[in-house]
C-alpha cells in the first residue's frame, strides 16, 4: 500500500494505492485528526487492516520521506492470532 502525499495537503489530498491481490480493499491509511497532533508532537498514522485475515501474517516496511530530513523505514512484524 502506498500514501502519497507530494503537492498537497497531507490530510485532506493524499493519494492511496494498494494492490489488491495482496490486503484486497481491506487497508487503509489512516492520518491522525490534526487537533491530535499536539498530544503526538506532529501527524500520527497507521495502517488499518480489516477484516484481518490469516494470510496477513507478514513483515510489513513503513517507509516516510520528508522534504529537509533523511527517510525514515520501519520494519513491523504482523503476526496474527486465531480464535
Amino acid at each position: 500500500m502506498f500514501f502519497d502525499a507530494r503537492g498537497s495537503n497531507i490530510a485532506d489530498e493524499g493519494k492511496h494505492w494498494s494492490d489488491e491481490r495482496l490486503l484486497e480493499r481491506r487497508a487503509y491509511f489512516q492520518l491522525l485528526p490534526s487537533n491530535a497532533w499536539r498530544i503526538t508532537r506532529g501527524p500520527g498514522a497507521h495502517l488499518e487492516i480489516y477484516p484481518v485475515q490469516d494470510r496477513d501474517q507478514a513483515i510489513y516496511r513503513c517507509r516516510v520521506d520528508y522534504l529537509l530530513s533523511p527517510t525514515k523505514n520501519t520494519i513491523v512484524n504482523f503476526t496474527v492470532v486465531s480464535k
